[in-house]
């Protein structure tokens, strides 16, 4: 008994040695099993602090096949392709979902990474920050983002809306993979802070509101100018159209978090956003601007979402 106790062992120690070198190389393989996540230390201020901010570093290739599966710690992260009627293309669907637990039962948050827009890469540790979030004893949640690639979600040019494919035809798309089709929270990074900001609003608009919008370094302005050299709006009078700070009552009640560093190139902008929306969450200004700092600011971000999940009680 005690022998085949021990190769069991060693058996699970090399699968998880393996799916260690699979996602080390920033790889999506297929693996089984799990390890235990160590619990977090330490509570989220409701205060302004001071913290780090992030950037994008880069986009992993496009998976190879329809559906790639991988646990890593207690979360399995699930890639799928679907077909956007908005965008006339396939879209990458990623899902990280904590535990073992039934997908239907857990509320989901939309994740908007910053361009090129592969979770995958340019949300480094969210696999392990979820793990270890779920495992405070918080209330769990799925988080759910689509590869935008390069165009993020806000109208670039004439034609379709690509705003529409997260209001209209995402929730379809959870629905099909067993979860909740409706976002309940979203968060954003960079341009996809943005994105974030007017994702709730359109959400507002249909008096369908997110609990919740987290914004880490949103690409936010203060004048057109500033804005025109980004080429990522038709024109002055769209840009403002669609400004989170010419629009922040149309944002409703949604619990706002914001953090970013002291490096941004938008800092102005997001800090005149501060003081017009009063976010709940304040977390700007330590010094730096970039990803060797993510870890720490992602771990604030899912516990700021893990609170004003609905039913939760918020501290």
């Amino acid at each position: 008994m005690n022998e085949d106790t021990e190769a069991e062992a060693a058996a699970r120690s090399r699968r998880i040695s393996r799916r260690s070198l699979l996602i080390g190389a920033g790889g999506i393989g297929l693996a089984t099993g799990g390890f235990a996540v160590g619990t977090a230390t330490g509570v989220i201020k409701l205060n302004p602090v001071w913290t780090h901010t992030i950037s994008s570093i880069g986009q992993l290739p496009a998976p190879t096949t329809s559906t790639d599966v991988a646990a890593v710690g207690q979360v399995t992260t699930t890639v799928a392709n679907v077909y956007s009627r908005t965008r006339g293309a396939n879209l990458n669907l990623v899902t990280f979902l904590p535990g073992h637990l039934d997908p239907a039962t857990l509320p989901v948050v939309l994740l908007l990474p910053g361009t090129p827009g592969d979770p995958r890469r340019t949300v480094p540790g969210l696999s392990e920050a979820l793990a270890t979030e779920a495992a405070t004893g918080g209330r769990p949640f799925a988080v759910v983002a689509l590869d935008g690639g390069d165009g993020g979600w806000h109208q670039q040019q004439p034609g379709a809306d690509p705003m529409d494919v997260l209001v209209d035809e995402l929730p379809d798309w959870l629905a099909a993979h067993s979860l909740r089709g409706v976002p309940v929270a979203v968060a954003g990074i960079g341009m996809g802070g943005f994105d974030a900001l007017l994702y709730a609003r359109r959400r507002n608009e249909r008096h369908d509101p997110v609990t919740a919008v987290a914004t880490v370094a949103p690409g936010l302005a203060t004048s057109w100018p500033q804005v025109s050299s980004r080429h990522t709006f038709l024109n002055s009078a769209q840009w403002e159209s669609l400004d989170p700070l010419r629009h922040i009552g149309d944002l409703g009640r949604a619990a706002i978090g914001v953090w970013c560093g002291d490096r941004d190139p938008n800092r102005a902008a997001i800090e005149e956003f501060v003081t017009l929306a009063h976010p709940q969450v304040v977390d700007i200004g330590r010094p730096g601007h970039s990803g060797t700092n993510f870890r720490s600011t992602l771990a604030d971000v899912l516990r700021f979402l893990a609170r004003n999940l609905p039913g939760s009680v918020r501290g």
